[in-house]
């Protein structure tokens, strides 16, 4: 399998719920996603993505 390279600038943006994800920056971001302030290659946002100590949508408030 091939491994995807992308140098375009990227976001991580997050949802109301917590969950992470990696956006094109040229791009507008869908209706309740919000960026984070972290920008980056795609690989050095799935890197940040990966380090960061978050809980995930599983642990999230039953009230969202």
């Amino acid at each position: 399998m091939a491994r995807f390279s992308d140098e375009r600038l990227h976001r991580i943006v997050r949802n109301e719920v917590g969950r992470l994800a990696v956006w094109p920056n040229e791009r507008d971001l869908p209706r309740g996603w919000q960026p984070t302030g972290v920008r980056g290659s795609y690989d050095e946002c799935i890197r940040h993505i990966g380090s960061e100590d978050d809980p995930g949508p599983e642990h999230a408030s039953p009230n969202m």
